[in-house]
């Protein structure tokens, strides 16, 4: 076994390891909730595809709309492979309207993904311009003089004893 195994390999500015366990690992939970419990796959695709968007913003480095996009589109791509193999309830409707709803879902994942992403990256960006501000302020500001207070001793005699 390779000692040197990492969660998050990159090639080329992809974090393809990383999409596929997030991609996988929410596929796997969703055919739980399917089987285990009845809840329709139909039901939970967006709350996979969000949680997709926030696995793969918060750790990626380098092409991070790349590779949030392309984590939106496996994530729909497992859903509709997904929505194939179990059977769909008939609240569904028909075929025509699962397209529907995975295209939906698919138009919303990659603008929702679009704008997660820029509002991650404002926040970084504010952020590290109140650390350098707090940064520079530590530097120019003088430090205080610290008062050193003397205790004096008592000023009443000892008694003496008897």
């Amino acid at each position: 076994m390779n000692k040197n195994f990492e969660w998050n390999r990159v090639w080329r500015g992809w974090h393809w390891q990383l999409i596929l366990i997030v991609v996988v690992g929410i596929g796997i939970i969703q055919a739980v909730a399917d089987v285990w419990f009845h809840y329709s796959v139909t039901l939970s695709i967006p709350m996979a595809v969000l949680l997709t968007i926030y696995l793969v913003v918060s750790r990626t480095n380098v092409k991070r709309l790349a590779n949030t996009l392309a984590a939106v589109v496996l994530t729909v791509l497992v859903n509709v492979l997904m929505q194939a193999l179990f059977p769909i309830p008939k609240a569904a409707g028909g075929v025509k309207q699962l397209a529907i709803s995975d295209a939906t879902m698919l138009f919303f994942g990659l603008i929702m993904g679009f704008v997660f992403l820029r509002m991650t990256m404002f926040s970084e960006r504010k952020r590290a311009e109140l650390d350098e501000k707090r940064t520079r302020e530590k530097v120019t500001q003088k430090k205080p003089q610290v008062t050193v207070r003397h205790h004096r001793w008592k000023k009443k005699p000892k008694r003496k004893k008897k």
